[in-house]
């Protein structure tokens, strides 16, 4: 297991599908059924290269509301 970690925040405005993309990227699959999202942290190991380095990503999901801490950072 790699000690490599990489962090992602995903910013934009409301309704754009923000959390739409990072699902559908976490788990392949499309929802359309929309709930605001307040902020969410995922985090999933990648195994990636022919020698399988495994390396860790977590993602922050932020609403699109400049109100909300991650969005001040």
């Amino acid at each position: 297991m790699s000690d490599v970690r990489f962090r992602l925040v995903v910013m934009g405005d409301s309704y754009v599908g923000k959390s739409a993309i990072v699902k559908r990227f976490l788990t392949g699959k499309f929802n359309t059924n929309y709930a605001a999202t307040v902020e969410d942290l995922y985090s999933q190991d990648f195994e990636i290269g022919e020698a399988g380095t495994c390396i860790k990503v977590d993602i922050l999901d932020t609403a699109g509301d400049a109100q909300f801490p991650a969005m001040r950072r």
